[in-house]
């Protein structure tokens, strides 16, 4: 039972790793530390990205409380409760939607793309909202954020 078995042994089977850098090809064996990679500004700019992607939600959730508090007199009237309701509320309506999407775009143009996707919008719903002097066109802007809000949620992690 305490016997090893020689026959398993893989004697004179080596497996040589490549990793291409910016000063070129070397082995895998031969770089000591990770500091001796580098990464590319592509590579910073995916991450940034990324990073960006996942802030969007608590970022969204976090600042409408403070909007809606002044957000009244820009869109013509003071307003009701149900109206604040569906301010907050459209947006997780639809990253639940834009969530469901996100993996299907994912999975036909891949993740880099869907997170571009989910980013840009979130900027074009931005813009909508900044622009929106009505209470559609704040919920139109609420809705397309969220769109890209799921969208990020379900690409990023």
């Amino acid at each position: 039972m305490g016997a090893v078995n020689d026959f398993d042994e893989k004697v004179g089977i080596e497996h040589v790793e490549q990793v291409h850098t910016a000063m070129g090809t070397q082995a895998l064996d031969d770089l000591d530390t990770i500091e001796q990679t580098q990464s590319g500004k592509y590579a910073w700019l995916v991450s940034i990205t990324a990073a960006i992607g996942g802030m969007l939600f608590g970022y969204d959730t976090g600042i409408i409380s403070a909007v809606l508090v002044y957000i009244g007199a820009s869109l013509g009237h003071e307003l009701s409760s149900n109206e604040k309701e569906l301010i907050t509320s459209i947006t997780s309506g639809a990253a639940f939607f834009g969530a469901i999407f996100a993996g299907a775009t994912a999975d036909r143009y891949g993740r880099k793309i869907a997170i571009y996707v989910g980013c840009v919008l979130f900027i074009v719903g931005a813009i909508l909202q900044a622009a929106a002097f009505s209470l559609a066109q704040m919920t139109v802007g609420r809705l397309v954020v969220g769109f890209g809000v799921g969208s990020a949620a379900m690409i990023v992690p």
